[in-house]
């Protein structure tokens, strides 16, 4: 299951028209397996700039070389890039595949272009000893590392109890804090949570979203089973899935609405019922499929929320 080119097209120009903000990030699962008739990604990254959007993108990297020279005349304003290892093996015991080769020429092919890059990194307790080592390749090429706490869910609460480590206490334990300067907070810019951003020595960027700062004061939040954990606040963004429902929540489906082309119009009525506005980015889920099983290492657990 994806979304139709078409389908992008019309809900982007239908937020945009009701005055929605631009920015539109192309989502897990793994963007690049997008296709559609004669289009691929780039394509769509095309479009999306000729009708005003500023576009990122968030990807494991495994089809990332094959792509870079179209993403840069394409004109996509970030990539951000999964890399919560630089272990060969980890690597392969997190996602399920002997692919880290592949990954190192995506990252390396990118940097060489000057593709607008940055690194994501879900941090797992008993495989951060590499995390200076990634520190100092970020301040080496100048790029942002931003620090992802692993989500709780009940399906994998004992993995969470086992893996679970804050970016806080990773810095404080793997990193050579002397080569960072002295933490700022950087505000959001659409209402979600505050980021504790270092700089390297060199310019680089390292930060982490403020956990308990989420968003929960939302009707929908109050009572919610798992307010508790959520670390995202309800209207962060607006996602849209491939199976045409829209939703301001990333963990309760339930609480979306379905929104197939002939319903595009009555978006900006659906939000004020939530009493949102349209000035969270848009989050475009384009596809269902992912060729990664990202999970913990010796376990058959996924921490993906596919």
């Amino acid at each position: 299951m994806q979304l139709t080119f078409d389908y992008i097209q019309q809900v982007t120009r239908t937020w945009l028209e009701h005055g929605g903000s631009g920015k539109v990030e192309l989502a897990a699962l793994e963007p690049l397996l997008w296709r559609d008739g004669p289009y691929q990604l780039p394509d769509l990254v095309v479009e999306l700039k000729r009708l005003g959007c500023q576009v990122s993108l968030t990807t494991n990297g495994s089809l990332l070389a094959r792509h870079v020279s179209a993403l840069k005349q394409a004109g996509v304003d970030l990539v951000r890039l999964s890399w919560h290892t630089l272990d060969p093996h980890t690597f392969r015991q997190i996602t399920g595949r002997d692919a880290y080769g592949k990954f190192i020429d995506g990252l390396e092919q990118a940097i060489d272009a000057q593709l607008p890059l940055a690194i994501n990194r879900v941090l797992l307790r008993g495989h951060c000893d590499d995390l200076q080592r990634q520190i100092e390749f970020v301040d080496r090429h100048q790029l942002r590392l931003k620090l992802l706490d692993l989500y709780w869910m009940p399906s994998m609460a004992e993995q969470y109890e086992r893996f679970y480590i804050s970016p806080h206490e990773a810095l404080n334990q793997f990193a050579d804090i002397s080569m960072l300067n002295a933490p700022g907070r950087s505000a959001s810019q659409h209402g979600g949570r505050d980021r504790i951003r270092y700089q390297t020595r060199h310019g680089g960027i390292v930060e982490y979203k403020l956990g308990d700062e989420a968003r929960r004061d939302a009707q929908q939040c109050r009572h919610c089973p798992q307010q508790a954990d959520c670390l995202e606040g309800f209207a962060d963004y607006l996602r849209v899935f491939p199976d045409e429902s829209i939703s301001l929540c990333y963990m309760r489906k339930e609480l979306g609405h379905s929104m197939p082309s002939s319903e595009l119009a009555t978006l900006p009525a659906w939000l004020a019922q939530h009493q949102q506005e349209l000035q969270m980015p848009l989050r475009l889920v384009l596809t269902g499929q992912c060729n990664f099983n990202c999970g913990f290492p010796g376990s058959t657990r996924s921490w993906c929320l596919k």
